[in-house]
């Protein structure tokens, strides 16, 4: 790495943003994965940011999907980030032992996550990176009763994700 590459993961390291995961489906296909890059993005519209890696599999199906949920992680959720964030749905189901429910476009809507925002797709950009910018309008905002401390990155530390970064062809088999 250059010292400007290894500078800039410091920085972003120091920012430690909060976890989500998100959820989505279409043609048959129900996914999730952990993300950390997300934002509001638009105040008028209200406008919402996922960046989904290429390597996840929740990127295949993101790629069709019309709706996607943004389920906000606290420290009770480490179990939840690490399933969907340190194993893939190329070799298991998510959601099998996951409390659910389908909400637009049969999108999992995660039970134990109260903190959450439905999204309509409005756009999609991708710059070339190995992450691909959705965005999308809150049709519905849920929250649950009392705040809890967000997880975030520097929480997730004991896990390794389900695809190496590097990783942008999708497996197959």
């Amino acid at each position: 790495m250059t010292q400007q590459a290894d500078h800039f993961a410091d920085l972003m390291a120091r920012i430690d943003p909060p976890l989500v995961i998100v959820t989505t489906a279409a043609q048959g296909f129900r996914a999730g994965c952990v993300v950390g890059f997300h934002s509001q993005c638009s105040i008028s519209p209200a406008r919402y940011a996922l960046w989904i890696s290429k390597a996840n599999f929740t990127y295949r199906v993101a790629l069709l999907a019309e709706h996607f949920v943004m389920h906000r992680l606290d420290t009770r959720h480490h179990d939840l980030a690490r399933l969907f964030g340190g194993t893939t749905a190329d070799e298991i189901d998510k959601f099998v032992d996951v409390a659910h429910h389908p909400g637009p476009s049969d999108v999992p809507i995660l039970i134990d996550c109260p903190d959450r925002l439905v999204l309509e797709r409005v756009g999609m950009w991708d710059d070339g990176g190995d992450h691909v910018c959705f965005v999308g309008q809150p049709i519905a905002v849920d929250f649950g009763s009392a705040p809890v401390d967000a997880l975030r990155v520097s929480d997730a530390t004991d896990f390794s994700a389900g695809h190496d970064p590097a990783d942008t062809v999708p497996r197959t088999g």
